[in-house]
Formats: structure tokens, C-alpha cells, sequence
């Protein structure tokens, strides 16, 4: 049963105290965005975020404009009644008539370092469209781990610095999954579909 619920624009303050406050990545994510707000019961419970997100070529292995293509970049909710499926599917369809001149959002899941598997996006049935690798470092900078593009803005200096004292592990594959717009382009994606990587049997992570 669907309890009652709003989802409305996320103000700054909601974006900030939702992505520090519940969700492991502790920051907010970069790039031009389009964020909602939940409620549950006239409580707010937490953010989802679309945006341009790091990737200045996230459009561009979509042979479309740069645009077209966004990243799901935030799930920030505490806990809640609802699924986060109905949320993700209410949003989407929101996000389809206020941009229209997107056409596929896409998302990753956490493969090693979060053990996440995409569960919600195979209940949401996105494409999954395999492992995408990353081959940069992460660091353990303010009480949370910091992907290293955070440190080469500092100067020189400082940077060299914070690599050398810091803790390190290597950026986590992630699993790939896209959600198309328009019922064109998921024709054609779902000819590079993959097997998703695991038998779903919970959808909340």
C-alpha cells in the first residue's frame, strides 16, 4: 500500500542536509541539476537528484548533444514506506515533461567499494549495459572518501601533500544502466541489453 506522499523541487538546503545527512557519499553531487523532494506523510524523507553530473562526455558514446544525456546522481532518503521504485518511476516520468529535450538518464552502481548491484534500477527495468571501468584513486580526505579530481584543484603543493599522507584505495567499477525517454531509443539499446549481474531479490540499495 502507497502511503500518502508530494514530491516537489528540492531547495538548496534540502539538497545539502539530504546528501550529507543520508546518503554514504556524504557530498553533493556537481553539475547543473533538476532535484526532487520527497515527503512521506507530510515529512520530508530525502532528495533524488538528476544532473549533468562530472563527465563533460556523458552524451557523447549516445552519438547525441551534450544535453540529451544526464546521470542520476543522488537516491539521498532516510528511511521511508514507500519503494524507492515508485519514487525513481514518479520522477522520471516528472523529469520527461519539464525536460523534454532529454532523452536517456543514466546511473551506476557501486561494484566494489559499496557492493551495490542496481537492484532498483532492475526493478524500474533500466538497461544494463555492463561494467564501466575507472582506472583513477580515491582518498580518505575530511572523514569521507574523496575521489581524487577533488584534490588536483588544490595547488601543487598541497596536493602532493594530502596524496602522500592520505589513505588510498583504487575507484570502484561500477554497473552501468540506462533509462530511455523515448520508446525509439530503448528499441534500439535493449540490443545491447546484458543479463543483469545478479538474481534481483530486494530493490533498496
Amino acid at each position: 500500500m502507497i502511503v500518502q506522499n508530494k514530491i516537489l523541487p528540492a531547495t538548496n538546503d534540502m539538497i545539502k542536509f539530504a546528501c550529507l545527512n543520508f546518503h554514504y557519499a556524504k557530498s553533493v553531487p556537481c553539475g547543473r541539476k533538476m532535484a526532487f523532494a520527497i515527503f512521506e506523510e507530510n515529512k520530508f524523507v530525502g532528495v533524488i537528484i538528476y544532473s549533468t553530473g562530472a563527465n563533460n562526455n556523458i552524451a557523447k558514446p549516445f552519438d547525441l548533444k551534450q544535453g540529451e544525456v544526464i546521470e542520476l546522481t543522488r537516491v539521498a532518503l532516510k528511511t521511508h514506506k514507500n519503494p524507492v521504485t515508485y519514487y525513481l518511476s514518479r520522477t522520471l516520468k516528472i523529469l520527461k515533461e519539464k525536460s523534454p529535450k532529454v532523452k536517456i538518464v543514466v546511473s551506476y552502481a557501486d561494484k566494489d567499494n559499496q557492493k551495490h548491484l542496481g537492484k532498483i534500477y532492475q526493478a524500474n527495468n533500466w538497461i544494463y549495459l555492463g561494467i564501466s571501468k575507472t582506472s583513477d584513486k580515491q582518498y580518505f580526505y575530511k572523514g569521507k572518501w574523496t575521489h581524487e579530481r577533488t584534490l588536483n584543484a588544490y595547488d601543487k603543493k598541497r596536493r602532493e601533500k594530502l596524496k602522500k599522507e592520505l589513505p588510498i584505495r583504487e575507484n570502484s567499477d561500477k554497473y552501468k544502466y540506462i533509462f530511455c525517454l523515448n520508446k525509439e531509443l530503448r528499441k534500439y539499446y535493449m540490443n545491447f541489453a546484458k543479463e543483469y549481474p545478479h538474481k534481483l531479490t530486494e530493490v533498496n540499495d
